[in-house]
């Protein structure tokens, strides 16, 4: 069995970790899988391009123009079959729309993992490509959710997919602790970090959908309150210009710092106080099974597949998406309260290893690739 996955990664978050993960478990158990990374025409290399080479994994850098591109589409297969593909695993509306837009006779058998869903503005062009994209999913012949929620959203549920799973994400391994960290390579990270007497942590693309806004508002809150904290932010994206203008209005250009992407997020966990995702929207983020693993204090928005992994609220503290009274509330409350910490970090990190590992996603990612194949026959 030989299962080719496409990607058209920006970074290396959630989505990402997720693919090395499961790729490395199935070469592990004697599954070839190899990653295709696509990007536009003339795009350097890609941090997951270069995770996968560093961590020896199968990999195909692909470039091609963007948008409907049929032609790429149409090379993508061609380029699976020489390879002795079996199945193509899709990684983005991306290859949603351009594999579910091609008649099943010209490609191999395709499914797709849906690892959360964005609110784009009505009319915008990301709109329409979300649009193309629930019209492609009942197309293919396997959609995976990462959540019960989010195959629960109003916009699935409305498909009436016959063709849908849930498999949650799992950690390749648990996060390593502090003795065993590299030093961080960012002195900037690094001196803010060993200056922080209170760290909170959060990890994300600087996008709308992540609420770092609200993030901020509530820190310069508990900030006025404990001069002492710092918030670390890790992540680009998009939002940047704005964020650090949230940042200049509230003052707080001494206690909060935005460094963009790291490759050592593990090392950083480590030496957070409390982590925080203040989400409006997502499927099973990666970066919570992380700080889960980690033994990190967890405040996370009540959304998506966030209660499900926090067993609601047993494993972390849950709050509603965008109220900053509420963030604000809930930090300085685990703050003062080492023991309420202490709990919520043991069962957190049992619960990871007990529901969220790679080796149960890659078995029921297994399971299912030989069945749609045993359908093919």
């Amino acid at each position: 069995m030989h299962i080719m996955h496409l990607i058209d990664s920006g970074g290396l978050y959630g989505a990402e970790q997720m693919l090395l993960g499961l790729v490395r478990r199935c070469n592990q158990l004697g599954i070839k899988a190899t990653i295709v990374s696509v990007g536009d025409v003339g795009v350097a290399e890609k941090p997951l391009e270069t995770a996968a080479k560093a961590a020896g994994l199968p990999l195909i850098c692909l470039r091609m123009k963007n948008g409907l591109n049929f032609s790429g589409a149409k090379k993508i297969v061609q380029l699976a079959k020489s390879h002795g593909a079996d199945l193509l695993h899709s990684h983005g509306y991306k290859f949603n729309i351009l594999l579910g837009l091609l008649p099943r006779r010209w490609r191999l058998p395709c499914l797709t993992t849906v690892h959360g869903y964005v609110h784009s503005p009505l009319g915008s062009r990301m709109w329409c490509y979300e649009w193309l994209d629930r019209k492609m999913l009942p197309r293919l012949e396997q959609v995976v959710f990462v959540s019960e929620q989010t195959l629960q959203h109003p916009r699935v549920r409305g498909l009436k997919l016959a063709n849908a799973n849930v498999i949650a994400n799992g950690l390749a391994q648990p996060t390593q602790r502090p003795a065993d960290m590299t030093p961080l390579a960012n002195p900037e990270i690094a001196k803010f970090v060993a200056d922080s007497e209170f760290l909170i942590l959060a990890v994300g693309r600087l996008s709308r959908e992540k609420g770092f806004d609200t993030l901020l508002a509530a820190f310069a809150q508990l900030h006025s309150n404990h001069p002492h904290a710092r918030l670390l932010i890790v992540g680009d994206g998009g939002q940047r210009a704005v964020l650090e203008s949230q940042v200049a209005a509230l003052q707080l250009a001494d206690a909060v710092l935005m460094p963009g992407f790291s490759e050592q997020v593990a090392s950083i966990l480590t030496q957070a106080q409390l982590f925080v995702m203040p989400s409006l929207t997502e499927g099973l983020p990666m970066a919570l099974l992380e700080a889960m693993a980690a033994e990190i204090p967890v405040i996370a928005s009540a959304v998506g597949g966030i209660p499900q992994v926090l067993n609601d609220g047993e494993c972390g503290e849950l709050v509603p998406a965008t109220d900053v009274c509420a963030l604000q509330a809930r930090m300085e409350k685990l703050m003062g309260d080492p023991a309420r910490c202490n709990e919520l970090t043991a069962r957190a990190k049992q619960r990871q290893l007990s529901l969220f590992s790679v080796v149960a996603m890659a078995d029921s990612y297994l399971t299912l690739y030989q069945n749609m194949l045993k359908r093919e026959d």
